[in-house]
């Protein structure tokens, strides 16, 4: 395991960070911009709920922005 290297994810800026990469990267893109193996990365979501908290919650922003974006086009295209 990377050691040490949570910590500075786990800062306020960290878990910004975190939360802006969260919606357009992979689990395994995460991981590798973090400088750790994909193995690593989910031991992290695991131990540190404020991490997992962070990921989770703006990838659940993301989906739902999509799922309002594509209900709106659907509208749009049936004229209603």
């Amino acid at each position: 395991m990377a050691k040490g290297k949570y910590k500075a994810w786990l800062t306020e800026d960290g878990l910004k960070k975190l939360a802006e990469m969260a919606p357009r990267l992979t689990d395994a893109e995460m991981a590798r911009e973090m400088g750790v193996s994909s193995s690593t990365y989910y031991d992290w979501l695991k131990r540190y709920p404020e991490m997992s908290e962070a990921v989770t919650r703006a990838r659940a922003g993301a989906d739902a922005r999509a799922r309002n974006l594509c209900s709106m086009r659907r509208a749009a295209v049936s004229g209603r």
